[in-house]
């Protein structure tokens, strides 16, 4: 077998029961933090419609409220199906393709967020076998959920996805110039979002009033770095694992220092995560515990997400804040993960007298 085939067959085979905990982690986050509300775009001039180019050229005008409200509703529900493991691989790529067209309804009033992995991840686990264990599926299946290999390709797929992406970050990077040592572009980017957009919440201000120049130049090179360093990593779990931890700090900093939240790259993270795998007599009560949870996030999704409405009526940065709550969990078990890293590191030997 080739270093290549090993790579996309072998590398990132994960066990059922570890991608049943991360099936009903990611639609669980999905419906409660990166679920889209396109519903304001009914109130816009149709004349701001401008889809990008791909599938929604075929649309011709913003689409009416209840198709958007339509697409909601399927989205939620498929997204309630893949916590439950319920026809579990047709509910992921249904997920998929109602999130893809929530977005793209978005991006078509010429705001695009980084939030592609949203659907990516169910569209690439949904061939997976996520939903052979801990599910309504694996319930009414004999087959044998030890022997299911058909992860790792799913999983080597996500993670070229996720290099790829990062890749052509730090290449526009490079030729946008965050090398050239003659300017800081992180600066430059702290100047825009504190002064121009308002983003002065947490560490901000203080980064701009008290910034000096060579970090600002070190941190240039360091992004482009990391965003690089996906691509060798992605051959290895173990090095995979340690960028997923840096990229949680990096994100971390990045919310604190420019206001900007990643949230949609931890759900191709969580993919990643060893997940403890829970006793068998707490396996059924964890799964109704989760589909209970999707349930009542998919009806807080359809109605406009209420709980978004309420962080925002407690502050006018109230998806600022939970992000970072969310952020700063991560932080922390990226932190604990570093810290066991550093522990197992293997000791020397003692050198013979």
């Amino acid at each position: 077998m080739s270093d290549l085939d090993r790579f996309f067959f072998r590398t990132w085979v994960i066990a059922p029961d570890r991608l049943a905990i991360i099936r009903m982690i990611y639609g669980i986050y999905a419906l409660t933090l990166l679920f889209p509300v396109p519903g304001w775009v009914s109130d816009l001039p149709g004349s701001w419609f401008e889809p990008p180019f791909g599938p929604m050229l075929i649309l011709e005008s913003t689409p009416p409220a209840w198709a958007i409200l339509a697409v909601t509703t399927v989205a939620a529900l498929a997204l309630v199906a893949v916590v439950a493991g319920f026809k579990t691989k047709a509910a992921s790529l249904v997920a998929a393709g109602a999130l893809a067209t929530l977005a793209g309804i978005e991006y078509s009033f010429g705001k695009i967020d980084h939030n592609t992995f949203m659907w990516a991840v169910p569209l690439a686990m949904a061939f997976s076998g996520w939903g052979n264990a801990i599910s309504f599926d694996s319930r009414n299946s004999d087959e044998d959920e030890s022997a299911d290999t058909s992860s790792g390709w799913a999983v080597s797929l996500l993670m070229v996805l996720l290099a790829s992406a990062m890749a052509t970050a730090a290449i526009a990077k490079m030729r946008g110039g965050w090398l050239d040592p003659t300017y800081s572009a992180t600066f430059g980017h702290q100047l825009n979002h504190v002064f121009a957009r308002g983003g002065d919440g947490f560490l901000a201000r203080q980064a701009v009033d008290n910034h000096i120049g060579v970090v600002d130049e070190v941190v240039d090179w360091a992004t482009v770095l990391f965003e690089l360093a996906w691509i060798p990593a992605i051959f290895s779990v173990r090095w995979t694992r340690r960028v997923v931890a840096f990229a949680v700090l990096f994100h971390m900093s990045v919310a604190l220092v420019l206001n900007i939240a990643f949230m949609a790259n931890l759900a191709v993270y969580a993919v990643v995560v060893a997940w403890p795998v829970p006793r068998q007599e707490l396996r059924h009560r964890i799964w109704v515990a989760a589909v209970a949870v999707a349930a009542v996030a998919a009806v807080a999704a359809i109605a406009g997400h209420p709980l978004a409405r309420l962080a925002f009526a407690w502050s006018e940065r109230g998806d600022l804040l939970v992000s970072t709550a969310v952020l700063g969990v991560a932080t922390i078990a990226a932190i604990r993960f570093g810290i066991g890293q550093i522990r197992s590191r293997p000791t020397p030997a003692p050198h013979s007298a």
